[in-house]
């Protein structure tokens, strides 16, 4: 009887692996059956342009300024080409390197968006959203200028950026950003 029960195991145990060698699934295989439609991932790549005017060679830094008196200022342009399908949102801030630093509190910036005053105002309180549409070049004229005349701002060093961030810097989905450094020292 033990052979006999021994001989029924054995034939139950070599049928199940026959079967489970052959079968595909098996009840613990997990198998996704539905298809999603309509799922789409969608990009775009925006190009920031730092380079020359004059010869379009690309500038580490965007300003370089010396020398900057009461009532002077310096100019700049720089380019963003959205060269994919997609409309994207991105803002522009500014990062000071020295945040106690009086010159850099006291600079003042413009910036044109093609021929419209998109930012008037202190470098410290920099914030603006942009859209940027799909296949488009926008064109920015950066102008930095400093109208206060107090000493404590003559012959002083300030280091900041211009921070381009996608997404609305939120960090959802795909997100970049970029910085742009600037230099900016004062005259007596």
């Amino acid at each position: 009887m033990r052979n006999r029960l021994s001989f029924v195991v054995r034939v139950i145990f070599f049928s199940m692996v026959m079967m489970l060698r052959t079968a595909q699934n098996t009840s613990a295989d997990l198998k996704v059956v539905g298809v999603i439609e309509s799922n789409e991932l969608k990009a775009t790549t925006l190009v920031l342009d730092n380079q020359a005017s004059n010869n379009n060679t690309m500038q580490s830094q965007m300003f370089a300024t010396s020398a900057l008196i009461a009532g002077g200022y310096d100019t700049k342009g720089i380019r963003i080409h959205n060269s994919g399908n997609v409309d994207y949102k991105y803002n522009l801030t500014s990062k000071l390197h020295f945040q106690d630093n009086l010159l850099c509190q006291e600079l003042n910036v413009n910036i044109w968006k093609d021929e419209s005053l998109v930012f008037r105002g202190k470098l410290k309180d920099l914030k603006v959203d942009f859209l940027s549409k799909a296949g488009e070049i926008d064109n920015y004229m950066f102008v930095v200028k400093l109208d206060s005349n107090k000493n404590e701002v003559k012959n002083q060093h300030c280091e900041f950026d211009f921070v381009f961030r996608t997404a609305s810097g939120d960090h959802v989905g795909l997100w970049d950003e970029r910085s742009i450094n600037n230099v900016v020292d004062s005259g007596p």
